[in-house]
């Protein structure tokens, strides 16, 4: 489903940027809501052309004036997307004017990928890098058409609510769907064969029996002689989740299972440590796998190999955008989006790698990070030469049955290259 910010973003792209500077530049929160019932921005709701009806209706659903009056937290909501998509919106005009010379300011026709591409955007869908989805658009702009030469940018959207706030994630993938075709899917057989042995191993300990036992829990004998990949996935008699993923009273086995998992006798975050700053050729190989799905290196030499796009212009940015209302005291603030054209950013890791053209990009371990937190996490840097482009976590989110979660924002270090073009 496409997010509400991408809905958004899509219908303040069919406005002109003298009415959108206008809504940034207001602070009374009665201009947006204004904005938000008009009929205008209602038939530009119905113009987006959606991958999926299913977009269309939730969208509707989301932005209904009545819920004004039904339902306050999700006016709140989506008075929030919408500054948030006026912040995107314009962020993406100037993007399409400044580093691609796009004269017109209102979108011609504005797409909405979701879970399926519409399908006169179909043909810029690639299955590339072991990904079905490599082109990450969320929304792609068409600006029009000159001398034969059609003209489309893909958008990457994020958001947060002020400047200052922590970058949104650029991956949030569990670590196994990052690996799990080519060079990456014999490092997750062997990772996998550690993850599973650390975590039937907290099973069958006494310490953890012992928990059990004090919730009222009864351990089923003959699931502890299960094999470990079953052992990790059974339920107890009479309980709703897998043994690793039991509460207890008061989250007493949550927290106890939390406080291995973040400790140093954690041998599954050992081993996953070993291997990625081990600066093997495997190491670095996985390390150029991450570079290349969350920054889309060779997005664009990926497009220019299909002959059937001669005819076509494809640019691409990350778009963030930053907004924020609160309904409680009536404020709305609409800041300026940030942007990263994707040929800036292959320009400045392409100036990067020249300071060391045999070394690719490559983890490093974050022991600061690491050794001060007590969550169950681990974290590393993305680098590239001396220069920090990611920074990463694998963590535990929910249920520890399966693969943790791989999280990653680009670096500040990465942030200031981009702004200052020096390295």
């Amino acid at each position: 489903m496409a997010e509400l910010s991408e809905v958004t973003t899509a219908i303040c792209l069919q406005f002109n940027r003298k009415e959108l500077e206008r809504l940034k530049n207001s602070n009374d929160l009665q201009d947006l809501e204004i904005f938000i019932m008009s009929e205008k921005f209602n038939r530009a709701l119905k113009n987006i052309s959606y991958g999926s009806n299913k977009d269309f209706i939730q969208g509707q659903s989301d932005l209904d004036p009545k819920n004004a009056i039904k339902d306050k937290g999700k006016w709140e909501i989506a008075l929030s997307n919408t500054a948030q998509g006026i912040s995107a919106a314009l962020g993406i005009k100037n993007w399409m004017r400044d580093h691609h010379n796009e004269p017109s300011d209102k979108a011609k026709k504005v797409f909405l990928t979701g879970d399926q591409w519409p399908k006169e955007i179909s043909k810029f869908r690639l299955q590339y890098a072991g990904m079905n989805d490599y082109n990450s658009s969320d929304l792609v702009v068409f600006a029009g058409s000159s001398q034969g030469y059609h003209y489309y940018y893909g958008v990457s959207l994020k958001k947060k609510p002020k400047p200052q706030s922590a970058s949104p994630t650029l991956i949030n993938n569990a670590v196994s769907k990052l690996f799990e075709t080519g060079a990456g899917q014999s490092f997750l057989n062997e990772m996998d064969l550690y993850r599973v042995k650390y975590f039937a191993n907290l099973i069958r300990s006494s310490d953890f029996k012992n928990l059990l036992n004090k919730n009222g829990i009864k351990v089923d004998p003959k699931h502890m002689t299960l094999s470990d990949y079953e052992l990790i996935k059974t339920k107890p008699a009479g309980q709703s989740k897998a043994y690793i993923d039991l509460k207890g009273k008061n989250d007493e086995i949550r927290k106890w299972v939390n406080q291995q998992v973040a400790g140093n006798k954690n041998t599954f975050f050992k081993e996953l440590k070993k291997v990625f700053e081990s600066n093997t050729k495997s190491s670095n190989m996985m390390a150029n796998i991450l570079a290349e799905r969350v920054l889309k290196i060779s997005l664009n030499d990926a497009l220019g190999d299909l002959n059937f796009l001669n005819d076509y212009y494809f640019g691409y940015a990350l778009v963030t955008a930053v907004g924020e209302v609160n309904l409680g005291k009536s404020t709305m603030n609409i800041y300026t989006a940030e942007t990263k054209d994707s040929n800036t950013v292959l320009g400045t890791l392409s100036k990067i790698s020249k300071s060391n053209l045999r070394e690719g990009y490559r983890f490093k371990f974050n022991s600061v990070k690491s050794e001060s937190s007590s969550a169950a996490k681990i974290y590393f840097d993305l680098v590239r030469g001396n220069h920090k482009i990611m920074d990463l976590e694998i963590r535990y989110k929910g249920s520890f049955t399966s693969w943790p979660q791989f999280l990653g924002v680009i670096s500040s270090d990465f942030e200031k290259i981009l702004k200052t073009g020096k390295n």
